[in-house]
C-alpha cells in the first residue's frame, strides 16, 4: 500500500512539473526555445527555489529541481541522476535525466523533454538507460555519445553557466572514462494519451511501459493492480 502510495504522489509531481515551460529566465525574463547564444550568454543553473518561482528550466535545472524534491520528500527512495553527450563535432547536444527505484524495477522520470514526458518502467536500470540512449541518438547513430552518472545535489553546481557546467561534466566524463558508442535501437513507444495505462511492449527490450501521462487518475488503480504492486 505504501509504495502505491508514493508511486502515486511521484506521479502528481509529474503532472505538476509537466506543465513547467523550457527555457531560461534572465533577469526576470522568461526565454522560451532559447538559441545557441541565450544558452552560453544568459543561462546559470537554477537552485530549486528559482525553479519553482519562475516554473521553467532546462534539463539541468529540471533534474537538479526533481532530486530535490526526491530527497525532501522521498527519502526512502533510491535515484540516481545521469548527464548524456552526443560528440557531434558541432553543439554536442546534451540531457540529463533522472532515474529512481521501486519494488525491483527502475522507473525514468521525465518532465523537460516535451515528446517524452511521463514516468516509464524498466525492469532493470541498463533497460531505461538503452531506451533512454536509443532515443536521444535516433538523429546521432553515427556519432559516439558519452555517459556519466553525477550528483544533482551538489550545491557547487548553482548557478553554473552553460561553459562551467559543460566543463564540469567533460571532466567528470574523462575522469570516469565512460563511453557510450552504441547507435540505440529504436523502441516504439506507444504513448497513451490522456489516460494513465500500462502497456505491454518487446520483452526483450526491458520497457514495461509509460505509467504516467497528463491526464491519468482514471483506471490508475487498475494499472497498479496488473503491475502486481
Amino acid at each position: 500500500m505504501r509504495s502505491k502510495t508514493i508511486l502515486n504522489d511521484i506521479i502528481d509531481l509529474n503532472e505538476k512539473l509537466n506543465l513547467y515551460k523550457y527555457g531560461i529566465p534572465d533577469n526576470g525574463n522568461l526565454i522560451e526555445n532559447p538559441s545557441d547564444e541565450d544558452f552560453y550568454l544568459k543561462y546559470k543553473l537554477l537552485a530549486p527555489r528559482e525553479f519553482e518561482k519562475y516554473k521553467m528550466g532546462v534539463c539541468w535545472d529540471y533534474v537538479t529541481y526533481i532530486a530535490y524534491y526526491f530527497k525532501k520528500n522521498f527519502p526512502s527512495i533510491f535515484f540516481k541522476t545521469f548527464f548524456h553527450m552526443i560528440d557531434d563535432n558541432e553543439n554536442c547536444p546534451s540531457h540529463t535525466f533522472f532515474l529512481f527505484y521501486l519494488n525491483n524495477r527502475t522507473y525514468w522520470f521525465e518532465s523537460s523533454w516535451k515528446p517524452e514526458r511521463g514516468v516509464f518502467e524498466f525492469n532493470h536500470e541498463s533497460d531505461a538507460i538503452d531506451y533512454i540512449i536509443g532515443k536521444l541518438k535516433i538523429d546521432y547513430e553515427n556519432f559516439p555519445s558519452y555517459l556519466v552518472e553525477y550528483n544533482a545535489l551538489d550545491r557547487s553546481l548553482i548557478h553554473k553557466s552553460c561553459t562551467e557546467f559543460m566543463d564540469y561534466m567533460i571532466n567528470k566524463i574523462n575522469k570516469n572514462r565512460v563511453v557510450q558508442t552504441k547507435s540505440g535501437k529504436r523502441y516504439k513507444s506507444n504513448p497513451i494519451p490522456n489516460r494513465l495505462a500500462v502497456e505491454s511492449l518487446k520483452e526483450e527490450s526491458g520497457f514495461l511501459g509509460k505509467i504516467a501521462e497528463e491526464s491519468y487518475k482514471e483506471g490508475y488503480q487498475a494499472a497498479l493492480d496488473d503491475l502486481g504492486i
